[in-house]
């Protein structure tokens, strides 16, 4: 007759712990690995005709992407046309031809060595488990442990870690504009603030697709 091996609900229960912890860990990794996006506050628009050089947060020009949409196109023009900023009520005409250069600068939120810690400090509380309890981990059962993890991982939670990720990404681009333009006490545009909100979800959705 074959013996069935019988696991407790506490052993059960260990091991489920454990598993999740490394599918944790994991999720961890997409959660906080790095990315880089322009800087609103240092990237700048120079005009082509007079070299004149602004910065482009402070007055009011943003892109969450790496280049400037149409309506901070319109701004960066007028900008160098016209040396004016928050023309909403469009009172003076948009130049027909692109007169400036978008010099966008860069700036890198979080990195690997960061994604790394906080995995490993996840994984540590796996190790914590193994100690407070009075089970102990061979090699099989580790291996056990970690394939499992590795299956939940990409069965239930690196799908929610990438929404998660594409939504710190966009909300820190949105912070960073912010801060740089109002900076200075300026009350919100209501403009600026409908077409950030119309524009969300489309970078929200390319951001999933890993675009």
């Amino acid at each position: 007759m074959y013996q069935t091996t019988m696991y407790s609900p506490k052993k059960v229960a260990f091991f489920t712990a454990n598993i999740l912890v490394v599918s944790l860990a994991l999720g961890s990794l997409i959660i906080f690995r790095p990315y880089s996006f322009v800087d609103n506050d240092k990237a700048k628009v120079i005009c082509v005709e007079s070299g004149a050089s602004f910065d482009i947060g402070p007055n009011f020009i943003y892109t969450l992407e790496d280049k400037l949409d149409s309506f901070n196109d319109q701004k960066a023009r007028k900008l160098c046309q016209y040396n004016i900023i928050r023309d909403y009520g469009n009172t003076y005409q948009t130049p027909d031809k692109v007169n400036y250069q978008f010099k966008p600068v860069y700036t890198k939120d979080s990195s690997w060595g960061d994604a790394i810690l906080i995995a490993l400090t996840i994984l540590s509380l796996g190790i914590l488990l193994v100690k407070l309890s009075k089970y102990t981990l061979n090699l099989r059962n580790t291996i056990f442990i970690l394939i499992l993890g590795i299956v939940l991982f990409f069965l239930f939670i690196k799908k929610p870690a990438n929404i998660i990720f594409c939504q710190r990404q966009i909300a820190q681009k949105v912070v960073n504009f912010k801060n740089s333009a109002f900076k200075g006490g300026v009350i919100p545009i209501p403009e600026d603030d409908q077409h950030i909100k119309s524009i969300i979800k489309p970078l929200y959705e390319k951001c999933l697709q890993g675009r």
